[in-house]
């Protein structure tokens, strides 16, 4: 049952950042980031229409920049911590490969990249590796991490990815882009998809991976589900969310495409999940384990756009 309060938050909401629809309602209320104390307070709304999950009210660019400034290039030091012990290498790797599939892409290929949100530039380094005729462009917040290792055909571009029309600032389009675990960390994730589809190259694909909240382990975690993180993960798409905002991108942009979305599992080092959810030393007795695909609650989404002839290099860079 609906009460006052709700219709009056429904009200101040606006629309779902995915679909677009004000059929939106309150889940939490009052909620803080559950390590930066003082960003907040935030509500959590869920989405009637396609079941996706908001915050409201959206955190300004100001305490954004506060709670990254915090982070160890791009991520919560918590994690970086626990990625130094057990390194997420094995995930890294799996999503090159799954995109450079999805995009129909072999090691012999010839083409582009860009990493949207590239943390520390793994993805960049893994892509350049796999294929030895690519090369490609990091895109974060932050300037180009001094670990980095140097590699010409490896760029990089500080850029505010909440920014309106921050893709004009890049200058370039690319066949393979690339933003994993991104999506749920920007203001509006409809504006954000359609400067994603703008980067892509005719005949080039979109490729993301982001939390489900969909997903049974959402359900069944609930708050302690790892990405529930108020006023960071600020929005999380369902399977029909993602396909409805991606859609409505590609239409936005005059794209010619085939969107797909799939749940995924994800091959997390088991030791470094057993450290997150609370069990330190389980995840250090467990850390030799190899690392197999996990139902955390994640899916892929993007699409391929209509591919001409051959690939090409960069555009306008």
């Amino acid at each position: 049952m609906r009460t006052d309060s709700d219709a009056g938050a429904r009200e101040a909401m606006g629309a779902c950042t995915f679909c677009g629809s004000t059929a939106l309602h309150v889940i939490a209320r009052e909620l803080y980031h559950p390590r930066a104390a003082d960003h907040g307070p935030v509500s959590i709304y869920i989405c009637d229409a396609c079941g996706s999950m908001g915050t409201w009210p959206v955190p300004f660019g100001d305490a954004l920049q506060r709670l990254y400034a915090t982070f160890d290039e791009g991520i919560d030091p918590t994690l970086r911590r626990l990625r130094i012990d057990s390194p997420p290498t094995a995930w890294y790797l799996h999503a090159v490969r799954r995109a450079a599939h999805v995009a129909g892409l072999t090691r012999g290929s010839a083409f582009t990249w860009m990493d949207i949100g590239a943390g520390a530039g793994e993805i960049g380094g893994l892509l350049n590796q796999e294929f030895s005729n690519t090369s490609g462009l990091s895109i974060d917040w932050h300037r180009r991490p001094a670990t980095l290792a140097a590699d010409p055909r490896h760029d990089w571009m500080a850029c505010d990815l909440n920014a309106p029309r921050f893709a004009r600032g890049v200058g370039a389009k690319a066949d393979l882009v690339v933003a994993l675990s991104v999506w749920e960390h920007v203001r509006d994730p409809d504006d954000f998809a359609s400067e994603l589809s703008s980067l892509v190259k005719p005949g080039g694909t979109l490729y993301l991976v982001c939390p489900d909240f969909g997903s049974a382990s959402a359900r069944v975690l609930g708050r302690r589900w790892p990405y529930w993180i108020p006023g960071e993960h600020l929005s999380v798409p369902t399977r029909r969310g993602a396909r409805l905002c991606l859609e409505h991108a590609i239409a936005a942009t005059g794209t010619d495409a085939s969107v797909f979305v799939r749940r995924i599992g994800i091959p997390y080092p088991l030791g470094y999940v057993l450290s997150y959810l609370g069990f330190p030393a389980l995840g250090r007795l467990l850390r030799g384990v190899p690392a197999f695909p996990l139902p955390v609650g994640a899916l892929e989404a993007g699409f391929t756009t209509v591919r001409p002839a051959r690939l090409t290099g960069y555009e306008g860079r």
